[in-house]
């Protein structure tokens, strides 16, 4: 049976929190007789009656020819739950890593982790670990292998090696802990043109809350241009949206419709507008769900043009239903369009501005940097 709660989610996450009635399913005679023969005068040994059961919910769930209605495991389905709520913690360090454009290792601690509360700095570099360099990396995809690297069981010490521009290099020993990564990441990338990037990894119920600490820092620094970096963001939890998007529209915008089999529903941004300059953001092709919302509505409003690739296009809304065996149950049980009821299923969003029409053709760029961010700040410097 399934519990009393749903959380209504979008692309391979969750999105609001209601309540809902679950209901016993009627028997399944036929399920009943061919099981009740199998047990009687089947030669072999049966597979345990939960197997049974399980395989039984897939099959009746790819009768429905739909990829976003599907079952997950307790183990991964424990480990959803976590992330989208924002409480999910691994054994880390607690710090993000990106590139600089002259090649660095930047580090960003999260707040309250291991490496912050150690003294790492946002901006610092990270020259080793355990006295093994990190430098001769070139690609950010080496950034994944560097940041397993500093992740270990928990208590236990990893040495960094750090710099600090025009400061002597440091050393550090880091205790690994428990830490909770957050959605989103920032930094200042050209302070004497005021420009500051933020990322939204994923959408969680921390999402809004992280974002407005975020705008409260960029404002001390006399931020008055921002990157938002909505690329590779799969979706999320709906419920956070009309406060995150308060914080770019204000109260009372449209953001986004939903249509059921019974009913349609509008949904608008609510809070006070923390964030009112000049905005830009970034979407590609896995750009999805609740993340296409939030391109969506900030396009629609006139409030930030879309740079990038044209976005995934996921257009339904999934019920996820936690069952009493610690599975999940997603479902498709609603479709969104945008404020101006424009459907996305297999359309996507279309960016009005590419990077190749921005960057200059003759420049050719190191591997570390990011041609979308270095098109957004030629963009932004060039639109008041």
């Amino acid at each position: 049976m399934l519990c009393g709660v749903a959380l209504l989610a979008a692309f391979g996450a969750g999105v609001l929190i209601g309540a809902r009635q679950a209901h016993a399913a009627a028997p399944f005679s036929l399920l009943t007789d061919v099981v009740a023969v199998l047990e009687k005068d089947f030669y072999g040994t049966l597979p345990p009656r939960a197997a049974r059961t399980r395989a039984a919910v897939q099959g009746l769930l790819y009768t429905l020819d739909d990829s976003h209605t599907y079952l997950i495991e307790p183990q991964p389905a424990q480990q959803e739950l976590l992330q989208l709520s924002g409480d999910y913690s691994e054994e880390d360090v607690g710090v993000h890593l990106w590139w600089s454009t002259d090649g660095q290792i930047g580090l960003t601690p999260y707040l309250d982790g291991p490496a912050a509360q150690a003294g790492v700095k946002a901006g610092d570099y990270l020259l080793s670990i355990d006295g093994i360099a990190v430098h001769e990396a070139n690609a950010s995809d080496n950034l994944f292998t560097i940041a397993q690297r500093l992740r270990g069981p928990e208590g236990s010490p990893v040495t960094l090696e750090i710099a600090r521009p025009p400061h002597p290099t440091a050393t550090l020993v880091i205790t690994r802990a428990p830490v909770v990564r957050p959605s989103i990441h920032w930094r200042i990338i050209r302070p004497e043109a005021a420009i500051a990037y933020l990322r939204i990894e994923t959408v969680t119920d921390q999402t809004a809350q992280e974002v407005s600490i975020a705008l409260s820092d960029l404002r001390t620094h006399g931020v008055t241009r921002l990157i938002l970096d909505l690329r590779n963001n799969g979706g999320g939890v709906l419920a956070s949206l009309p406060r995150l998007l308060g914080l770019f529209l204000g109260e009372g915008t449209v953001i986004y419709r939903t249509a059921t089999r019974d009913a349609e529903q509008v949904t608008y941004s609510t809070g006070q507008a923390q964030y009112q300059e000049a905005l830009v953001v970034l979407v590609n092709a896995q750009t999805a769900s609740a993340a296409e919302i939030v391109a969506a509505a900030l396009a629609e409003q006139g409030r930030a043009p879309l740079l990038g690739a044209p976005t995934y296009g996921k257009g339904s809304i999934q019920s996820l239903y936690p069952l009493r065996d610690g599975s999940t149950l997603h479902i498709t049980s609603a479709v969104w369009l945008t404020a101006q009821e424009h459907p996305l299923e297999g359309a996507g969003l279309v960016p009005a501005l590419t990077p190749d029409a921005l960057l200059p053709t003759h420049n050719s760029y190191p591997p570390w940097v990011d041609e979308m961010i270095e098109a957004a700040c030629i963009y932004l410097q060039g639109n008041e």
